[in-house]
């Protein structure tokens, strides 16, 4: 089965660019120092992603469980998280 990518990056993981390196330290620091709320505002911003960030076990086995036989779909998790 051939690999899908959801988003693929423009820069290589290794990126020249010496404006890089403090960036992502800053966002480090802001996602430790802010913990979930400094992740979903990056999510926003980045991904314009609104959804559920951290999943109970239950929930992320039964998004692994329909994602694997739905894997183009959105699906709503029976504790209604998801989208």
């Amino acid at each position: 089965m051939a690999v899908s990518y959801l988003k693929k990056a423009s820069k290589s993981a290794v990126s020249s660019d010496p404006e890089v390196r403090p960036v992502v330290a800053e966002m480090l620091s802001a996602i430790e120092a802010g913990s979930e709320k400094n992740s979903r505002d990056y999510a926003r911003k980045l991904d314009d992603w609104e959804g559920y960030i951290v999943l109970s076990r239950t929930d992320l086995a039964e998004a692994l469980r329909l994602a694997k036989y739905f894997p183009n779909e959105r699906f709503e998790l029976s504790s209604g998280l998801g989208e």
